[in-house]
């Protein structure tokens, strides 16, 4: 209502009758009013929107009384977040999944291959081969390589200047982990991975392009069988056949052939020679990342295990939205609260994947390895989130969409001795605080000084 212009009195018929309202005044009311709808006209959006979710949560949960949602519930959001990007993502709100414009990859083909085929482990009694990946990585292990003149990176990889270049997980875990992944683990009854176009040359090391040649085709061919089943590594002491969450279907998006309840090895290569920070840092062949500018190793002063690291994390698949982390391709998951990437194995090995065991071993070494020891449970909508992103890659990963088979455990011979053992939230490194040489480092990691140690001052 507005107050009377009593002044206005001449007449004019704007003020007569001293009820009128100032043009000032009604043109802020009147924006108000439209305000106020809109703001209104939002709120009943969201209020529907967030109506409809919970009505499709209750009906996939089985409730009889549930009310059918009234908006396409197969494009909702991420899970435990209302981030339009990841609905996006996940295909919903008329939006599509889109890599940047296309440009120069400077890192396409830089993979090295003359004097790195795979060779023999061994000729006769004589190792051949240098230290290989994975092995066992329990706390206090250590293999038969004298290794202790290379000592493997310690520090965070960001800290060295290392960015990661891929990101790819084997079916089962390739490292051993007393306790946590090892030959009582358990999973589904069976697993038979879903081949598409994209699965067919699954080399679970060189992870070949579309282009690949015939002979690459072939020895991919050679790491499954006819039935189409990737080699099987070791499994989680996790898995339960009543619990539904181990259990229960997801509907993938974006990742091939995954399963529920399955254990999966997750790496990420990292590299001081990847194109960091760039539209082509992410790379399929990860081995092309890795060496992108390989032109710097020498100038770096840098010796391989000090410019080339992997992250290992093994993950059982659960659907349970409680443990859903949404950035899996950047790297291993580091959640001291939740015990995620504390209980560390560092170590110096090679590149993995079924063209090697402990007959052929690879010529990719030696090379840093930071493992966790414990298996953890991951959200397969984590997963299929870390799929879409690698779809936004300028690189097409499409081959490292699904799982590669595991190499067989490295046998003692020819695994390295070289493990230091982090444990805790606080970090403690087993190697014995700070070491200021070479020598010093090597005889604490001598395997009775390392056993010594561990019976001093940890408890199994």
């Amino acid at each position: 209502m507005c107050r009377a212009d009593k002044s206005s009195s001449s007449g004019d018929g704007e003020g007569s009758g001293g009820g009128g309202c100032s043009p000032t005044i009604t043109y802020i009311f009147g924006f108000c009013t439209v305000a106020f709808m809109a703001s209104t006209i939002a709120l009943a959006v969201v209020y529907n929107q967030e109506k409809d979710k919970a009505a499709a949560a209750a009906q996939r949960a089985g409730d009889p009384g549930a009310s059918a949602a009234t908006t396409d519930t197969t494009a909702l959001p991420w899970p435990g977040s209302d981030d339009p990007i990841k609905a996006a993502i996940e295909g919903g709100y008329g939006m599509s999944i889109a890599r940047p414009p296309p440009g120069e990859n400077p890192c396409a083909g830089m993979k090295l291959t003359e004097g790195f085929e795979n060779h023999q482990c061994k000729v006769g009694d004589v190792v051949q081969a240098l230290e290989q990946a994975g092995a066992n990585v329990t706390l206090g292990y250590s293999g038969g390589i004298n290794a202790t003149g290379r000592i493997p990176i310690t520090e965070p990889y960001w800290k060295e200047g290392l960015c990661p270049v891929n990101v790819h997980w084997h079916l089962g875990a390739e490292h051993y982990s007393k306790g946590e992944f090892d030959e009582n683990g358990s999973g589904p009854s069976s697993y038979r991975r879903q081949l598409s176009a994209a699965a067919t040359k699954d080399d679970a090391d060189t992870h070949a392009h579309a282009d690949a040649s015939a002979h690459a085709v072939e020895e991919a061919q050679g790491e499954r069988d006819l039935a189409g089943n990737a080699r099987l590594g070791f499994q989680c002491n996790l898995y339960s056949s009543t619990d539904p969450k181990y259990n229960e279907p997801y509907d993938w998006n974006h990742c091939i052939g995954m399963e529920v309840g399955q254990t999966y090895e997750v790496h990420w290569p990292h590299s001081h020679l990847g194109d960091c920070e760039t539209v082509n840092q992410y790379q399929t062949p990860f081995y092309d990342g890795v060496f992108c500018n390989v032109g710097l190793l020498g100038p770096s002063g840098r010796t391989t295990w000090e410019a080339i690291g992997v992250h290992s994390q093994v993950f059982v698949i659960v659907n349970d939205e409680t443990k859903y982390y949404p950035d899996l391709i950047k790297g291993m998951v580091v959640d001291p609260p939740n015990g995620l990437g504390v209980e560390l194995t560092k170590y110096t090995g090679s590149t993995t994947g079924t063209s090697r065991n402990n007959e052929i071993c690879s010529k990719y070494a030696p090379i840093t390895w930071h493992v966790d020891r414990t298996c953890h449970e991951v959200s397969a909508s984590s997963f299929d989130k870390m799929c879409a992103d690698m779809k936004t890659q300028r690189d097409d990963m499409s081959d490292d969409l699904y799982a590669h088979g595991a190499r067989e455990l490295v046998a003692d011979f020819i695994a390295a001795n070289n493990q230091v053992f982090e444990t805790g939230s606080g970090g403690r490194k087993m190697r014995g605080g700070a070491l200021k040489s070479k020598k010093e480092l090597g005889e604490m990691l001598d395997h009775a000084v390392n056993k010594a140690y561990i019976a001093e001052n940890f408890q199994y």
